[in-house]
This record gives C-alpha cells, structure tokens and sequence, in this order.
C-alpha cells in the first residue's frame, strides 16, 4: 500500500490494471505476490517484487522526456535525477547522461515524517489533510491488480469511488 500511495500522490489517480503472479517465491508462505501495470492519465508504471527476504528494495523510478527521476533508498530517502545527453552512437536520439547524476538527500528514518504529521494532527485536528478515501483508493487498486491476476493479466478499470469493490 504505501509504494501505491506513493504514486498515486505523485502522478493521480490509476485509471486501469494488469497483473500476473508471480510464482518465483513466496514470502511469507500463502501470502499472494503479483507483479502488475498501472495506467495513469500521464504515464505507465510497471511494480515487480524481489524477495524481501533476502534484502529489502524500496526504489521507484520514473522515466520521462528530459531524463529518469529515482527515489532511491527506502522510497525516496536519496532523489536522483539523470538527464539526457545526444548519443555519442546515434545522432538521432538522446540518451540518459549517468556521467552527471545530481543526487539529493540523506540517510533518514523515512517514518519520522509519518509521526511528526500524526503529531500535528492529533494536537490540531484540522490540520489533517488526509481522508479514509485516500486508503480505500489503494486497497481498490490492490484488489483490482489480485482480480487480474486472476483472469490472467486482463486489463481492467479501477473502480472509483466504490467501497464495495473494496470488500468484493
């Protein structure tokens, strides 16, 4: 939930899914992992699992016109943003200049925040700006992705302000 949450905040709402399992491991047993896509209005963003297991990997990176954005570490405990540079191979096109990473960040508790905000909001009610909407928003998303793996990686709509689909 919380890599879904960070992604709807940054690029809105999904608007459709598509999703397999993902039968290279299971961990913890039973537990159902699923590598799926999720369409938004501005771009495609592709989710596939490692085994925590063995390390833990909390990295999102997006690709657009002037280069790839990563959040590194954790969700974003380091940005790194990579431009484009004309290819020294091919005239025609650009490419994603690594010689000229500008990184920024720090080693932190990435839940620091959380419990600063939880803070505030308990001393001063009003200045929550979160909603149960936002959190049936991921759980719709997730039981959309598990449907889909269920019918094979069929595309399918996230239904939108719906909680039923959220039990369904």
């Amino acid at each position: 939930t919380h890599i879904i949450d960070l992604l709807l905040f940054l690029l809105g709402p999904v608007q459709k899914v598509s999703a397999v399992f993902n039968h290279h491991f299971q961990w913890p047993k039973g537990d159902c992992l699923i590598d799926g896509h999720l369409q938004f209005d501005s771009c495609n963003v592709a989710l596939h699992f490692v085994n925590s297991q063995n390390y833990a990997l909390g990295e999102v990176s997006l690709y657009g016109e002037n280069g790839r954005l990563n959040l590194k570490n954790m969700w974003g405990q380091y940005i790194e943003l990579i431009g484009t540079m004309s290819s020294p191979d091919y005239s025609a096109y650009r490419e994603l200049n690594y010689q000229k990473p500008r990184v920024f960040g720090k080693s932190r508790s990435f839940l620091k925040g959380t419990y600063d905000y939880f803070i505030s909001c308990y001393e001063n009610p009003s200045s929550s700006n979160q909603h149960g909407e936002s959190a049936l928003d991921s759980l719709r998303i997730i039981k959309t992705l598990e449907k889909s793996a269920k019918k094979n990686g069929q595309l399918l709509d996230v239904p939108i302000n719906n909680p039923v689909a959220v039990i369904s």
